[in-house]
């Protein structure tokens, strides 16, 4: 699976990056929300993984754009610092798919992305 990471704190970016190539994805950090805009025009990605707090714009805003501009559903998870209910039901009522909160766990981020693999069309497809 080809999973865009939206996370601007390298040592977290390649820790995730490594976690999930070894899973035998294809993970591509991104550490600004204008570098994946501008990579979403070009190339499609099967998963999203994004942080709120960025240098040049919120995950947040990269979500409403993604789920303005691309018309293809792609599974967003929110993987950010940001723990508050009020935050998580924001990212959800945007058009997040889940939520985890940092620091991340490995394993428990694989399942979720496993999880929505399984619950996402095209991406059940490609897993065969």
């Amino acid at each position: 699976m080809r999973i865009a990471f939206l996370e601007d704190e390298p040592t977290q970016a390649k820790v995730i990056e490594r976690a999930l190539n070894s899973c035998g994805h294809a993970c591509t950090v991104f550490e600004t929300g204008r570098s994946l805009i501008r990579e979403l025009h070009r190339e499609s990605f099967d998963l999203l993984l994004l942080d709120w707090e960025l240098p040049d714009m919120t995950g947040e805003e990269v979500l409403l754009w993604v789920r303005k501009h691309i018309h293809d559903p792609i599974p967003i998870i929110f993987c950010t610092s940001r723990g508050e209910e009020r935050d998580v039901v924001r990212a959800l009522a945007s058009g997040a798919d889940d939520y985890m909160t940092k620091p991340l766990r490995l394993a428990e981020l694989m399942a979720r992305v496993t999880a929505l693999q399984r619950r996402t069309p095209a991406l059940r497809a490609q897993s065969r």
